[in-house]
This record gives structure tokens, sequence and C-alpha cells, in this order.
């Protein structure tokens, strides 16, 4: 995907969201971007490969895949490598795609720790965007904790539904 496609692809979505493209450009053939929504503008940062095969944004933190490097900027500010930037990778673009619809909000009762990276962990009183309640028969509602911006699963008994959907 070339930048000027990523560019649209992202503008119109949330801060944090991202994506990993790999160029066409002939003179750049295969080459790894990271292409972010900050600040309400669309970053492209590239991904360099050092003379052993590993991964970096700036030579001060390698990584021996993408999906290392991805994990690593999931929970660690980009800031990091380049001070303007000062977000963490919030939302996977192929994520953001496949569930993008809200079918109703919940406000947390209880705390809960989530167990596994497929959940979400909640803070009584914290709201969450309703993305789906497939698995509503098995107790779990799948949804965006708004404090954090984390999708995943939650258990609905730890939430109450809001009557209304209005925005956030």
């Amino acid at each position: 995907m070339e930048r000027p496609k990523a560019q649209l692809a992202l503008d119109p979505l949330r801060d944090g969201t991202f994506l990993i493209r790999v160029t066409n450009n002939p003179t750049r053939q295969g080459e790894l971007s990271l292409s972010i929504k900050y600040d309400n503008a669309v970053r492209h940062i590239k991904v360099n490969r050092s003379p052993d095969g590993r991964f970096y944004l700036a030579e001060i933190r390698f990584f021996d895949s993408v999906q290392e490097l991805v994990d690593y900027y999931q929970v660690t500010q980009l800031a990091d490598s380049f001070p303007d930037v000062c977000t963490t990778l919030l939302h996977p673009y192929k994520r953001v795609v496949r569930d993008p619809r809200v079918i109703g909000y919940a406000i947390a009762c209880y705390d809960y720790a989530a167990t596994s990276t497929s959940q979400v962990t909640l803070r009584r009183s914290d709201r969450v965007a309703i993305h789906s309640k497939t698995g509503q028969d098995k107790g779990w509602w799948k949804g965006e904790n708004l404090r954090t911006n984390r999708i995943g699963y939650f258990p609905l008994t730890y939430v109450e539904e809001e009557d209304d959907i209005a925005s956030p």
C-alpha cells in the first residue's frame, strides 16, 4: 500500500489507528512503513532493517520481527523514538475496519481484570462502546473501553447497558 492510500484509509479514523504497509514503489520495493493517525493527522514512519535483519524505528531498540515491534509500541509510547508522537499503537486498522459499528453503550458496575489478551480490563464507572453481543449466551460481550481505547471481550454481568445509543 502506498502512502496516499494509507493516508486516505486512516484519515477518517480515530487517533491511534495504525497499519504496517509494504511499499510498491519501484525504488523502495518491499520496504515497510508504519502509518498512524495521531493528533488528527496521518504520520508515516519507516520501518528500518539492520544489517543482521532486525527491525527498528529508531536505532535505540531492535526487534526480531515486525510483530515484536508492534507489540512493544502497543504498550510503549512512540515518543520513546519520536518525541513529537506521544501515543502508543492503539487500534490496528484491520480491527477497526472489521468492527466499526457501535450497537450500544454500557457503564462498568465493577472492576474486571482481563485474564487474556482477547479481553478488556474495566474499572468501575468506565464507559464501554458495545460492538457485539454474539457471545451473550456465554456471558460475554465485545466492546471498547472508552477510557483506555482497548477493544476486547468483557463479562456482561459487570456492566449496565445504557438505555439510549448517544455517542460518548
